[in-house]
């Protein structure tokens, strides 16, 4: 089963028994209309064999879904003809990498995406590949995702946007234990390199062939320094449960605050009107390089920092600060500094408050 739409193509082998006159036959059907008719039928017994049959009735061709004891004829199939050619490639370089890996490491990346449809660029996830090393990312001005993984094979150099929003999708249907990443490049699109046009993924007996998103990525590493000013860390559950109790309470886009000193860190939310001293929040034990005698104050959306920390797999998260607390802030996994490279790094920009933070 093949599908296309001008950006990304989809191919299936499905197990099946061929008989009769749809043995090595074609169709084109309606799409929506399959899967909505296969889920209905099926309804009470979803694992039941579904037949797709041809027969002559009334001096037409028709075509058929049956299963459950059900028949239903399809009444909008069109002509094979009018189906437009896929997109013919040559194949560039194929690697193969374990399936929950690559995943893992896009889906990270996937949460700083924009998802500004007039900012295409940044729409997308830009991977690159080099030696046996592949790195991720993604950003939405606010936020920059960034994580490079180890290959265990030698992968072309290449760059290639991929959009946030087809992977998305994609990335469901991928079932085998591993995926084959093949770098294309496209015999349509003349004048441009392989990796740049289009990516295949092969995991199972899925095949996608996606086609890149046009452009140049932002040159962003050097955001991610060496160094940092001082880091706080804490365990990540409780900053979840903290942080997910501010996005709960707040406003939307209404930004929490950060509040910290040499052995505690407390995130607030903003009750409307009300006083910040008048709102308690319990401290979480932390530990870092904050003066001990000192309390530093950030705010940031609360939403964007939620998103951060689901992503780190780790029991500590460390948070770098730089100089001025204006700047971005570096979210690792603990005992990870934000400038190491081979592992999942995550800024985000603080909020600017149009007073000083009360309470600090």
């Amino acid at each position: 089963m093949s599908a296309y739409d001008y950006e990304t193509s989809a191919v299936a082998k499905l197990q099946h028994e061929p008989s009769g006159r749809l043995k090595d036959a074609q169709a084109l059907l309606p799409l929506s209309w399959l899967v909505r008719t296969i889920r209905t039928i099926t309804r009470r017994n979803p694992k039941a064999p579904v037949t797709l049959a041809a027969r002559e009735m009334l001096g037409q061709r028709l075509l058929t879904v049956s299963a459950e004891g059900y028949t239903i004829p399809i009444l909008n199939h069109y002509n094979v003809a009018e189906y437009p050619p896929l997109p013919e490639h040559a194949a560039f370089e194929r690697f193969r990498m374990d399936r929950q890996v690559l995943v893992g490491a896009l889906n990270r990346s996937l949460v700083a995406a924009s998802t500004d449809d007039t900012l295409p660029i940044l729409t997308s996830i830009e991977i690159q590949g080099a030696g046996k090393h592949l790195t991720m990312q993604a950003t939405d001005r606010y936020r920059l995702s960034s994580e490079r993984i180890a290959t265990k094979q030698p992968v072309p150099e290449f760059r290639f946007l991929m959009k946030a929003a087809v992977w998305k999708s994609v990335s469901r249907h991928l079932d085998g234990d591993q995926v084959t990443v093949g770098v294309l490049a496209s015999a349509d699109s003349p004048g441009r390199s392989g990796g740049g046009t289009a990516l295949s993924l092969i995991s199972g007996d899925l095949t996608y062939t996606l086609m890149g998103t046009g452009g140049e990525y932002p040159k962003l590493a050097a955001l991610f320094l060496d160094t940092a000013a001082t880091h706080i860390e804490a365990d990540r559950r409780d900053l979840i449960d903290q942080v997910s109790v501010t996005v709960d309470l707040n406003e939307r886009n209404t930004p929490a605050t950060i509040v910290m000193t040499s052995s505690t860190i407390t995130i607030r939310p903003a009750l409307n009107e009300a006083p910040a001293a008048a709102v308690e929040t319990p401290a979480l034990v932390a530990a870092g390089t904050v003066p001990e005698d000192a309390t530093q104050a950030v705010a940031f959306n609360p939403a964007y920092l939620l998103a951060a920390l689901r992503s780190i797999d780790a029991e500590k998260v460390r948070m770098s600060f730089q100089e001025s607390l204006a700047k971005p802030v570096c979210l690792t996994a603990g005992g990870v500094a934000c400038g190491t490279k081979d592992t999942y790094r995550h800024l985000i920009m603080p909020v600017r408050m149009p007073q000083p933070l009360e309470g600090v």
